[in-house]
């Protein structure tokens, strides 16, 4: 009964955050650039329920930044570079990511990009 009981309470839960993840990117789409970056936030990290997905967070953020200017996106997009191994880690796309971000004022993005043209 205890393992009928702790399933239903995690299907339900799993429901919960796939809705969440489903209205997330329903606001993106609709051009809620905040939720985009969120969203590949919480793919990065695998919150909220969602997995742990680069391909998905790399996704939102590419977009976000490249498409659709979007600073914070693209501050994102620039550490996802930067730290990342392997096919993810590029210097050059995440220094372009933090110039795009550092142009529109977003401090962090321009001390990112200080730091990382120095670590190269």
């Amino acid at each position: 009964m205890k393992r009928l009981v702790f399933l239903a309470l995690f299907g339900f839960a799993s429901c919960a955050f796939a809705g969440i993840a489903e209205e997330m990117d329903a606001k993106c789409q609709a051009g809620d650039y905040q939720a985009c970056t969120e969203l590949g936030m919480k793919y990065y990290r695998g919150e909220d329920g969602l997995p742990k997905d680069y391909d998905k967070a790399h996704t939102y953020y590419d977009a976000t930044c490249n498409v659709h200017k979007y600073a914070e996106a693209c501050y994102r997009d620039g550490i996802f570079h930067s730290v990342l191994d392997g096919k993810w880690h590029n210097h050059d796309r995440a220094m372009l990511s933090l110039s795009m971000a550092c142009e529109q004022g977003h401090q962090k993005a321009c001390s990112m990009k200080e730091r990382i043209a120095h670590d190269k």
